[in-house]
């Protein structure tokens, strides 16, 4: 199983950068690595733990276990980069936003090595930092290149392929308040984002028991949904069509509560402000005030609203 993605030919945006969809990519490690010379290796003491073994170059960078995405980490990432000619990551959502803001800030370019099919985020121009105790989305650099290799993906805990599944299950709802927003305050929108991947998510929200037990297959399948959703935001220079209201309810609850929120992961999170972002929706379209003139907003919205409840629950 192999497969290239050349992400400017999907978006139409001028930059040099490929993803590498293998189920052997790890074994490589070194070899791979040594393509980008004079780079600083960033991972966790976890995945280190884990799935790098021996592998221990003088120029690897480990954080702690616990290592939170802040945006002051970040820049003092950056400050180190200034010495290096790449930076490369070994990791899923906090490594991948740390490395890919503290790239864009110090002007270098970043490669990607993804251990868990757990969020959106590998192919997107934004990192999610905290700043001021608040969870931000801040420019970042798109990755030179990303590797995924399958094998490793399927062995990360199930919790995190359900948090991928979560994160990516949520396009429709994105839909519908983005959908909103253009008929009510006239603001951009494009159907572009969702052509990358509504028959992909059809598919694979066909077939999540064989996720839940690592098939390879729907492994990558989800693997290639979350990126090219991460490609949608990069197209639209925006999360507009993979973070919306659910995203908004799910960083109020991370700052009212951070002691429990981080006992879960974003997409777990996702799952749950999903169904409460059905029911306000299913609320704002009985409302007679939001039938626009000569447009409809009660039936279209209700048209592309294809994620059901039991869809959720059934995760």
């Amino acid at each position: 199983m192999y497969q290239i993605i050349k992400p400017a030919s999907i978006i139409n945006k001028d930059f040099e950068s490929k993803i590498i969809i293998s189920d052997d990519i790890f074994s490589n490690l070194s070899t791979i690595i040594a393509k980008y010379p004079k780079s600083l290796i960033i991972t966790d003491e976890n995945i280190k733990e884990k799935l790098l073994g021996d592998f221990s170059p003088i120029n690897l960078k480990l954080f702690a276990k616990n290592i939170k995405a802040k945006k002051n980490i970040a820049e003092d990432l950056a400050r180190e980069l200034a010495n290096y000619n790449y930076a490369i990551a070994i990791g899923s959502g906090t490594i991948n936003d740390l490395v890919k803001y503290a790239a864009y800030i110090a002007n270098k370019p970043y490669v990607v090595f993804a251990t868990a099919p757990s969020m959106n985020g590998y192919y997107s121009e934004n990192a999610s930092l905290i700043a001021n105790n608040l969870k931000q989305s801040f420019k970042a650099k798109i990755a030179l290149a990303g590797y995924f290799d399958l094998n490793i993906l399927a062995n990360a805990p199930i919790r995190l392929i359900k948090s991928g599944l979560s994160d990516s299950i949520c396009s429709t709802i994105c839909r519908a308040d983005w959908l909103a927003s253009n008929y009510i305050l006239s603001s951009y929108y494009s159907e572009i984002p969702f052509d990358l991947t509504y028959e992909l998510e059809e598919k694979l929200f066909k077939n999540t028991d064989l996720l839940v037990k690592k098939d390879l297959s729907m492994i990558s399948l989800l693997t290639e949904i979350l990126i090219y959703s991460g490609l949608a935001m990069t197209f639209c220079s925006g999360s507009y069509p993979a973070s919306q209201g659910e995203h908004m309810i799910a960083h109020l609850y991370e700052m009212q509560d951070a002691k429990n929120a981080n006992l879960l992961y974003h997409g777990e999170h996702i799952a749950i402000t999903s169904l409460t972002m059905i029911d306000i929706q299913e609320n704002f379209l009985k409302l007679d005030k939001f039938k626009l003139k000569n447009k409809n907003i009660n039936s279209t919205l209700t048209n592309i609203k294809i994620v059901k409840e039991q869809q959720l629950l059934s995760i």
